[in-house]
C-alpha cells in the first residue's frame, strides 16, 4: 500500500509537470490572440505572447495611457503577478524533469525555460548563460539565439545581437519569430530601417500585426532620428 502511494505521489507530480512544460511551451510559441483592446496593449500582448516580456513591459505606459487599452493593461499586470508568483513551483517542477528525466531530448527544452525564468527575475546574464547551456545541448534551438540577442541588445551590444539573430534566422530563414524580432530590433537599435522593412513586407500576409508593429516602430524610430535617418514610407 505504502509502495502504492508513493508511486501514485510521483506519477501525480510528473502529471503536473509535463501540463507545466506544455502549457509555457504552447503559451510561448503560440500567435497571438484575437484581441478587442486598442493598438498599444495589443502590441504588449503581441510581444508577450511572442517572447519579448522586457519590450512588452515597455510598451505597458503607453497601453496604460490608451482609453481602449488600459482594462486590458491592468489585467495583465495582474496576470504577471501571478506568473511571478509560480516562477519557485515551475523552477522546482523543471529541476525535478531534470533529476528524474527518461526522454534526454527534452532537456534542451527544459533549460530554456530556466532562461526564459531568469528573464523574468530580471537577471539577462543568467538567462544567457541558461540559453547557451541549452545551445549546447542543441545548437538548432532558434528561439534560445533569439533571446539572447533579445538580452545582447538590452544590453547594449548591438553587434552581438545581429549576429545572434542572423544565427537564428540562418536555422529558420521562413520563420516568423525570428524575422519579427530581428524586424523591430532594426527599427529600435539601428538605422536599417530599409532592412527592417523588407521583415515587415516578408510577414505582412502571414502575420499582418507582426508586420504592422514593425512598421509602426520603423515610423516612431526614424522619426526621432531626424533627417540623418533616410528612409521612403511609399515604397
Amino acid at each position: 500500500m505504502k509502495r502504492f502511494k508513493t508511486v501514485w505521489t510521483w506519477g501525480c507530480f510528473f502529471f503536473t509537470a509535463i501540463v507545466f512544460a506544455i502549457s509555457v511551451q504552447w503559451i510561448r510559441q503560440s500567435p497571438p490572440l484575437a484581441s478587442n483592446a486598442g493598438w498599444r496593449f495589443q502590441v504588449v500582448e503581441t510581444l508577450d505572447q511572442a517572447g519579448d516580456w522586457f519590450h512588452a513591459i515597455e510598451e505597458l505606459p503607453k497601453a496604460m495611457a490608451e482609453e481602449d487599452s488600459r482594462k486590458y493593461a491592468e489585467q495583465f499586470t495582474r496576470n504577471l503577478e501571478i506568473r511571478n508568483s509560480r516562477i519557485p513551483f515551475d523552477l522546482a517542477t523543471i529541476d525535478a524533469e531534470l533529476m528524474f528525466i527518461e526522454y534526454p531530448h527534452k532537456i534542451p527544452r527544459l533549460i530554456f525555460q530556466k532562461g526564459v525564468i531568469a528573464e523574468l527575475q530580471h537577471q539577462p546574464e543568467e538567462a544567457l548563460d541558461w540559453y547557451g547551456q541549452a545551445l549546447e545541448k542543441k545548437s538548432g534551438l532558434f528561439m534560445a539565439w533569439v533571446r539572447r540577442a533579445l538580452i545582447w541588445e538590452r544590453l547594449g551590444n548591438t553587434m552581438r545581437a545581429e549576429e545572434e539573430f542572423k544565427k537564428a534566422l540562418d536555422i529558420a530563414p521562413e520563420g516568423t519569430l525570428s524575422r519579427f524580432h530581428y524586424g523591430l530590433f532594426l527599427a529600435r537599435s539601428t538605422t536599417q530601417f530599409d532592412a527592417a522593412r523588407k521583415q515587415a513586407e516578408f510577414l505582412k500576409d502571414i502575420r499582418p500585426l507582426y508586420s504592422q508593429i514593425i512598421i509602426q516602430t520603423i515610423e516612431e524610430h526614424a522619426m526621432d532620428c531626424g533627417a540623418s535617418c533616410k528612409f521612403d514610407f511609399s515604397s
